[in-house]
């Protein structure tokens, strides 16, 4: 048997039409994720509601995620081209390793780029709080650096990935992994995980130091502003982090799934199953889409604050009162 040929069930799916609305389905994906990826930069640009250091880190991750859609988008339009004029040649629609070495780095760089940058985001802010002086004068050069780093290790990812591999193998699309670096991409999906553990660890941590910061300044106004927009902040990447463990979390727990149920379910199901819950990009979708709401809760508190400050005048009875609390 060929193993570079393609059964006849095999066959009959890519000719289903419910195969075809789901790459579809799967495109719309990207293009949602184009949207909101515009408005969130918009935001991040236009508003200077966070650092520009935070910004950049920012800006960099919604990069990564579009990177990510575009190379997810390539390979759907070859599948598209595949299945509507070259589907009389079974033996055909397999693809050489070779040739989707550009569409493998975007996807990888992609995901290993949002993962690493979420990381290099939380240590930034993590030293800012520990060292405030020194990183209040170097944050700016420290995050451009940093994000070159990111950049620059995330495009030779796949390159570390495949260093003893000739790339002389076939594959269905070029979403699948090479089989000789199987192993390693397993490796890589424990290694986000971590990596998504210590950032929630990291922020919960930098929350419980705002909060108690955020305590001690209740009669300085301009320090209980500054400390009280720097906990929101700190809430706000929790979240940022928090749906970065999940998402990881869940696909961990789907990757497993997989591999018990590839062969007890029929091969139809089984690639339904496969396209819409494991290799749909739902993460890349959801955060420009967290990152701008998260823009427009940090905007809005941040003018509900300002205009409990400026309108609160506290009376001495009430200050008495807020003493008193304070010293129970």
């Amino acid at each position: 048997m060929n193993t570079t040929c393609i059964s006849e069930e095999q066959l009959s799916i890519y000719q289903s039409p419910y195969y075809i609305l789901m790459m579809l389905a799967n495109c719309s994906v990207c293009l949602i994720t184009y949207y909101w990826s515009i408005k969130a930069i918009r935001q991040l640009v236009r508003v200077s509601i966070l650092p520009l250091s935070t910004r950049i880190f920012l800006l960099v991750i919604l990069f990564f995620a579009c990177l990510h859609q575009t190379s997810y988008f390539a390979i759907k339009l070859r599948s598209f081209y595949k299945i509507f004029s070259n589907l009389t040649n079974p033996c055909g629609l397999y693809e050489h390793v070779s040739d989707c070495y550009y569409i493998i780095t975007g996807m990888l760089a992609g995901n290993f780029g949002m993962f690493l940058m979420q990381t290099t985001m939380t240590l930034d802010r993590a030293f800012a709080t520990i060292f405030p002086n020194f990183c209040n004068y170097f944050k700016l050069s420290v995050s451009i650096v940093l994000s070159t780093i990111v950049t620059v290790t995330s495009f030779m990812f796949y390159n570390i990935l495949s260093y003893d591999d000739p790339l002389t193998s076939m594959v269905a699309t070029c979403g699948h992994s090479p089989a000789n670096i199987s192993n390693r991409y397993d490796m890589f999906i424990r290694f986000c995980l971590l990596l998504s553990i210590v950032d929630i660890i990291i922020d919960t941590i930098l929350i419980q130091h705002c909060y108690r910061k955020n305590k001690t300044h209740r009669f300085n106004v301009v320090d209980r502003y500054q400390s009280h927009e720097t906990l929101k902040c700190a809430q706000s990447f929790f979240i940022l982090s928090l749906t970065h463990f999940i998402f990881t979390l869940v696909y961990c727990i789907i990757y497993v799934i997989i591999h018990i149920v590839a062969t007890l379910m029929p091969l139809f199901a089984f690639t339904i199953f496969l396209q819409i819950v494991y290799l749909t990009p739902y993460f890349c979708l959801c955060s420009p889409i967290l990152i701008a709401k998260l823009m427009k809760y940090i905007k809005s508190n941040r003018i509900k604050n300002i205009k409990q400050l400026t309108s609160h005048i506290e009376s001495q009875e009430d200050h008495i009162k807020r003493m008193q609390e304070m010293w129970k």
